[in-house]
C-alpha cells in the first residue's frame, strides 16, 4: 500500500481532537419551523393545479383545497402565457430556468409580492400530462434584484 505524505509549512498544531458535526444553517428567511416555505403543485399539460401540498398556505396564502381546479398562474404570474409541454416534452426554457436558479414572483393571496425558486418533474404517462412543480421561497435578500 502505498501512502502519500503531505507537507505543510508552519507551525505543527500537534494531534487535534475530531471536530463534532455542526448542525446545517440555512440562510434563507425562515418562512416555518423547518426552513423557507415549500410547496408541491401537481398540474396537467394546461397549467391547472390539480393538487397542493406541503406549505401551501403559508406560501400562497391559500389552504390546498383552494388551489385545486385553478391556473398555476394565479400565484405564479410568470407562468401565466407558459406552454408547459411542447411535443411531448417538459418545456425547455422553462426547464432550463428552473435549473440554473431562476426566480419566479409569487403572488400569495395578501397580495405581498415574493419570488421563489421552481423545480420541475415530469410524471406524464402517455395520454395524461403530469408535472410536479415544487416551489420554494426566497429569502428577501435573494428577492430584492
Amino acid at each position: 500500500m502505498h501512502r502519500e505524505i503531505i507537507h505543510r509549512s508552519g507551525p505543527s498544531l500537534g494531534p487535534q481532537a475530531p471536530v463534532p458535526p455542526q448542525p446545517h444553517r440555512s440562510t434563507a428567511t425562515r418562512d416555518t419551523p423547518r426552513g423557507p416555505a415549500t410547496c408541491g403543485l401537481l398540474l396537467d399539460g394546461q397549467g391547472m393545479i390539480l393538487e397542493a401540498e406541503g406549505d401551501a398556505q403559508a406560501l400562497f396564502g391559500y389552504v390546498p383545497e383552494a388551489l385545486a381546479a385553478r391556473h398555476v398562474s394565479l400565484v405564479l404570474p410568470d407562468m401565466r402565457d407558459v406552454t408547459l409541454i411542447e411535443h411531448g416534452q417538459l418545456n425547455a426554457q422553462l426547464h432550463f430556468l428552473c435549473h440554473v436558479g431562476g426566480k419566479f414572483r409569487i403572488t400569495p393571496r395578501n397580495g405581498a409580492p415574493a419570488c421563489g425558486y421552481l423545480s420541475l418533474i415530469d410524471l406524464s404517462s402517455a395520454n395524461r400530462p403530469r408535472i410536479r412543480l415544487l416551489v420554494r421561497r426566497a429569502g428577501a435578500l435573494e428577492c430584492a434584484d
